[in-house]
């Protein structure tokens, strides 16, 4: 993020760019994937939170997901993981054995 834009975030608001943070005993990472990942990513393992901008491959993706966050989520097993971009797909979770995904991105129809 250029350091203009970081000069916006008002004090007090920690930014997550391929960090993590632990408030209340709670997990929070973030993976910079915009939209997707372009390579290997590692993350600490024992996350609670992993925030992305979009989809993993197969989740709520309409086809489109990052193969690459796929093989993360795999690995590092995150309890939960949010995302949005796939607006159609908005709103929904979808339950996995090790992981539950989110897509909070808001869609609303207009028929």
């Amino acid at each position: 993020m250029p350091e203009d834009a970081q000069l916006l975030i008002p004090k007090g608001v920690t930014l997550l760019e391929d960090s993590g943070i632990k408030y209340d005993n709670i997990h929070f990472y973030s993976i910079t994937a915009r939209p997707w990942l372009h390579h290997k990513q590692e993350i600490p393992s024992s996350i609670d939170f992993l925030i992305t901008h979009g989809p993993a491959k197969g989740v709520l993706d309409e086809g489109t997901g990052c193969s690459l966050l796929k093989d993360v989520i795999a690995k590092y097993k995150p309890r939960n993981h949010v995302f949005g971009h796939i607006h159609s797909c908005g709103s929904q979770m979808i339950i996995c054995p090790n992981t539950v995904h989110y897509n909070v991105s808001y869609f609303e129809s207009l028929l």
